[in-house]
């Protein structure tokens, strides 16, 4: 963190339960952040397709005074040089240069974002999220483009800590393998990352059309999720490097499986050595010499 007063784009992160107007305002100010100084309150309603009315009351809401307020304090923060807060998605593609000096800031930004994912993890919006994957008898993940190795990931550990999950793709065309089953006892784990996929925004609006719980996961280039539902869990994936850092994600992606299998508790033992039996009935892993099947200390033999 810079300090005890938050950037506009923690300010935006930190909201949720958006209206329309307010979802097309936080979407256009992330992606203009680096230009929003240079810009006036009709310039941003125009871009974002609202009234001049919905920009200020939206400005209020983040915790300004003004429009005024709002683009003296990102001017002040490029003149002390603060974390960056026009990391214009352009920068994302810049050549890197390999410059010891670039990879130390892409560091400190990487760690910035595993320790900010810690800080996330011990708060209620984490417990809220563990709630409705824990409480759903069906967990669906899916995730697209170049998040979804990561989802397919979090999916395959999950099944070893709890049955009923699956990683979606929707290959039918109809995604009937979410929408088939009970939304009261169902849950989507969304995954997704800029440039955001058309399908994400489609399965979300679904989701919530069905009155499906959803967890979504993603970074902090857009505010979309927030429409859709108030279980989001968002890390800064920008470091300064070619395309981001998925270290923050996975590092939220670890943690919340950790979550849940703490709270699985001996049920989590049980499901992972079922799962090794069958693996070594098919003759799956080619080496067994760490098997869950072994005999594991429980925690108070561990500490004798």
């Amino acid at each position: 963190m810079t300090g005890s007063t938050p950037t506009l784009r923690e300010r935006l992160a930190g909201l949720s339960n958006l209206s329309g107007a307010e979802s097309a305002l936080a979407s256009w100010i992330e992606r203009n952040l680096h230009a929003l100084p240079f810009e006036s309150a009709a310039n941003v309603a125009e871009g974002a397709g609202v009234s001049e009315m919905s920009v200020s009351r939206f400005v209020r809401k983040l915790g300004y005074d003004g429009f005024r307020a709002l683009k003296a304090e990102l001017k002040a923060q490029t003149v002390r040089a603060e974390r960056p807060e026009f990391d214009d998605r352009l920068r994302r593609f810049a050549l890197p240069s390999g410059d010891p000096a670039e990879l130390n800031e892409a560091l400190r930004l990487e760690i910035e974002a595993i320790l900010d994912v810690y800080r996330l993890a011990k708060g209620p919006a984490w417990q809220d999220a563990l709630d409705v994957i824990e409480r759903a008898e069906r967990v669906s993940v899916a995730g697209f483009q170049g998040s979804k190795g990561l989802a397919l990931d979090f999916a395959t550990r999950l099944k070893w800590t709890r049955p009923g999950v699956r990683f979606v793709e929707g290959t039918s065309g109809t995604w009937s393998e979410v929408f088939d089953e009970d939304p009261t006892r169902s849950c989507l784990v969304l995954l997704d990352t800029a440039l955001y996929a058309r399908t994400s925004l489609k399965l979300a609006e679904m989701a919530q059309r069905e009155g499906m719980p959803m967890v979504i996961v993603t970074d902090r280039f857009g505010n979309w999720a927030r429409k859709f539902t108030p279980h989001v869990l968002s890390v800064s994936t920008w470091t300064n490097t070619w395309w981001d850092s998925s270290a923050g994600l996975s590092a939220l992606l670890g943690l919340l499986l950790n979550g849940l299998t703490m709270r699985a508790g001996p049920a989590a033992r049980a499901r992972l050595k079922r799962l090794s039996a069958l693996g070594q009935a098919f003759e799956t892993f080619a080496d067994d010499s760490a098997s869950p099947t072994r005999p594991a200390p429980d925690n108070d033999e561990e500490s004798k």
